[in-house]
C-alpha cells in the first residue's frame, strides 16, 4: 500500500483481515470519525466477492449509500513531478465505477458508506466528507468496518489537519520554467492538499480515447464539495468554470480511463 497520502498530518487508523470463508462479516474495533474529509485506501487480494462498510455505532438513523473508486489526472500550473500523487485500480471499469460514486442519491445524515463493493483483485482510493447537516456527508462520531470477504484485504484512513497544503493549485509558487504539459496515464488519482488562489479557477481538461473522466475536489474542513468535470470520450474542454472555493484547502480525486491532463488557471 502507498505511503502518501499517509505521510501527511492526521489521524490515522489501519485495518486487515485474511478473509471469513464461513461468510461472517467482519467487525472491526470503534473509532471517531471527526469533521473533515476521510481518504480511504482499500486493497482486496482475492478473486470473490467483496465489500466495505463504515457503520455508525451511535444509534443514527440517516439511511445509507454506496461509492465506489475512482481516478486522476494532470495538475494545473505546476510541474507534475512536483506534485506527489497517488494512483489505484478498480476492478470491473475504473470509469464506470467512479461515476458511480457521484451520481447515487445523497443522504443527509446516514449511518452507512459503502466506499467498495465489486469483486477480485484491486487497490483504489476513495474520499468522504464527515460534517453535520451537510448532503452526502457522514457526521462525525463513532463507527466501526464492517467488511465481507473470503480473502485478504487491507484498509487504511486518514483525515488530513488543515493548514498543510502541498502547492498552489494554479501553481504560482511553482518553477515550472518551459516544462511542457504532460499527458498522465489512465488511473485513479488522489491529489493534495492544494490552495486555490484568490480568484476564480478555471480548467484546460483533456481525455483520449474511450471511456471517460470524472473529476471531483473535497474541501479538507468537509463543508464543501465540487464536481470539476465529467465527460465521456475524447474531449478537450477549455475554460471550465469549477466552483472551486477561495480561502480552502483541497484534495482532488481523479479518474481517467485513458491518458489525460488538467490544468487550472485563475479566471477573472
Amino acid at each position: 500500500m502507498s505511503e502518501y497520502p499517509f505521510n501527511l498530518k492526521g489521524q490515522q487508523n489501519s485495518f486487515s483481515g485474511n478473509g471469513n470463508r464461513d461468510g461472517e462479516t467482519w467487525k472491526s474495533r470503534e473509532f471517531y470519525l471527526r469533521q473533515g474529509i476521510v481518504v480511504v485506501e482499500i486493497s482486496h487480494h482475492g478473486r470473490g466477492d467483496f465489500k466495505l462498510s463504515f457503520v455508525a455505532t451511535d444509534g443514527l438513523s440517516g439511511g445509507q449509500a454506496t461509492a465506489t473508486g475512482m481516478g486522476s489526472g494532470a495538475i494545473a500550473g505546476a510541474a507534475v513531478g512536483s506534485i506527489v500523487p497517488v494512483v489505484g485500480t478498480i476492478a470491473g471499469g475504473l470509469f464506470g465505477a467512479a461515476a458511480g460514486a457521484f451520481f447515487g442519491e445523497d443522504v443527509i445524515g446516514r449511518d452507512e458508506w459503502t466506499p467498495s463493493e465489486t469483486r477480485g483483485q484491486f487497490s483504489t482510493f476513495e474520499i468522504c466528507q464527515v460534517a453535520e447537516g451537510v448532503e452526502g456527508a457522514l457526521p462525525p462520531g463513532k463507527y466501526r468496518i464492517e467488511v465481507e470477504s473470503k480473502a485478504k484485504w487491507e484498509c487504511r484512513f486518514i483525515q488530513p489537519d488543515l493548514g498543510q497544503p502541498q502547492f498552489s493549485l494554479t501553481g504560482d509558487d511553482e518553477e515550472t520554467g518551459d516544462d511542457e504539459e504532460e499527458e498522465i496515464e489512465a488511473g485513479l488519482y488522489v491529489i493534495g492538499p492544494c490552495e486555490p488562489s484568490r480568484r476564480p479557477i478555471l480548467a484546460d481538461i483533456l481525455h483520449k480515447g474511450p471511456g471517460g473522466l470524472y473529476a471531483c475536489a473535497y474541501s479538507i474542513d468537509g463543508m464543501h464539495r465540487c464536481e470539476i468535470h465529467y465527460e465521456e470520450g475524447q474531449f478537450f474542454a477549455e475554460h471550465v468554470k469549477t466552483e472551486i472555493r477561495a480561502g480552502k484547502e483541497y484534495m482532488l480525486l481523479i479518474a481517467a480511463d485513458n491518458e489525460w491532463n488538467i490544468t487550472f488557471t485563475e479566471g477573472y
